[in-house]
């Protein structure tokens, strides 16, 4: 059920498509009539019935959270820096059209129960929800991690050890319906941004990746990416989650 969209290029998934195996996988996206809504979907469903397993664990994508993709994205910047406990940088990026918020969401709360200094940076009207909002603040206040919300992009860039960029839809509460393009482009991560972080700072992704809308070449290719660890680390994740399970069983 799985398949590459039209905004994968040829030159990511290559390094790591060798080394990721996993047994079984659906991804779906919700409408976006919500912010965070639908945990398990009908397609989720049907697919465990028919393959007649007794629990279902999602361990790509459903349409508000993702559960494998975040814990890599944390244990990529700890095999980076040594700790989770740094300034970290969650950046709306631009796109053809409005995606859900499940990598958003899912980033900033694990972010927050790690207890990094997250700093999200978006355009007007690209709030998350505030239920999302309430939940990272309250891991934030039992990890001593910190949260702040700007729509200054340069600002959350200065001296953050890790970067996160990724695409998502206007809040359902803001009358928006589609990124305008034309105005937002400049949110695109280029060296010139990555130059306002730290000097080890690091770029991740969670891929697939519109190159050149999204995130530059200059990002991807350069000294700061991470996004093939990143995406090996998913694997790992995974991996530890399913025989995890399957010892249980």
């Amino acid at each position: 059920m799985n398949r590459a969209g039209a905004g994968t290029s040829r030159r990511d998934p290559a390094p790591w498509r060798a080394v990721q195996r996993v047994l079984e996988k659906t991804r779906w996206f919700a409408a976006l009539a919500a912010d965070a809504a639908v945990v398990l979907s009908a397609v989720t469903m049907a697919w465990a019935v028919a393959k007649g397993g007794l629990f279902v664990v999602d361990l790509v994508q459903d349409g508000a959270w993702k559960d494998s993709q975040p814990i890599a994205d944390l244990l990529t910047i700890q095999e980076a820096h040594g700790s989770t406990k740094v300034p970290v940088t969650l950046t709306w990026a631009p796109h053809i059209k409005p995606l859900p918020k499940a990598v958003p969401n899912s980033f900033l709360l694990t972010a927050a129960a790690c207890g990094a200094d997250i700093r999200v940076a978006h355009p007007r009207g690209y709030e998350l929800s505030a239920e999302v909002r309430a939940e990272a603040e309250a891991y934030a206040a039992a990890t001593g991690g910190k949260i702040t919300y700007t729509h200054d992009q340069d600002a959350a860039l200065e001296g953050s050890a890790a970067v996160y960029a990724k695409a998502w839809g206007p809040s359902t509460q803001s009358g928006l319906t589609a990124a305008p393009m034309a105005d937002l482009g400049a949110w695109m991560p280029t060296a010139a941004h990555m130059q306002k972080a730290a000097k080890e700072a690091i770029f991740t992704h969670c891929l697939p990746v519109r190159r050149n809308l999204e995130v530059h070449d200059s990002v991807l290719d350069g000294p700061w990416s991470r996004v093939v660890d990143e995406a090996e680390n998913r694997f790992h994740v995974q991996r530890a989650t399913i025989h995890a399970l399957l010892a249980k069983r």
